[in-house]
C-alpha cells in the first residue's frame, strides 16, 4: 500500500511538473503570434490575460 502510494506521488508530481512546463510555453508563444485568432484561442486555453 505504501509503495502504491509512493509511486502515485511521483506520477502526479511529474503531470504536475510537466502542465507549468507547458503553461510556460504555451505563455512565451502567446505574445509571438501574430494572428489575433490564435493568440485568443492560446489566452482561453492557458487562462492567459495579457
Amino acid at each position: 500500500m505504501k509503495l502504491f502510494l509512493l509511486i502515485f506521488c511521483i506520477l502526479a508530481s511529474l503531470v504536475f511538473t510537466e502542465a507549468i512546463q507547458t503553461m510556460d510555453l504555451c505563455r512565451s508563444n502567446c505574445n509571438t503570434y501574430i494572428d489575433t485568432n490564435s493568440k485568443k484561442t492560446c489566452i482561453e486555453r492557458c487562462g492567459i490575460v495579457n
